[in-house]
């Protein structure tokens, strides 16, 4: 039987460094996207993020739940 690592500990992660995590998997999902901006930019395109991480950061899930889609 192989060795059981020990759980992780949650860090407390940045807003900052949340939104850059969001951004960059979101160029490597459409890496044709324009140059979008996180937050309340002016001038360029935009991406409005609502803070909802909900401890995902904190969990040991790779992934988060199944999106819930609206028009």
């Amino acid at each position: 039987m192989p060795a059981l690592l020990p759980p992780l500990l949650p860090v407390p992660t940045s807003a900052e460094t949340r939104l850059a995590y969001v951004l960059r998997h979101l160029r490597l999902a459409y890496p044709e996207l324009p140059d979008i901006g996180i937050g309340y930019a002016t001038g360029k395109p935009r991406i409005e993020v609502a803070d909802a991480a909900a401890g995902f950061f904190e969990q040991q899930q790779p992934y988060p739940a199944e999106p819930n889609w609206r028009e």
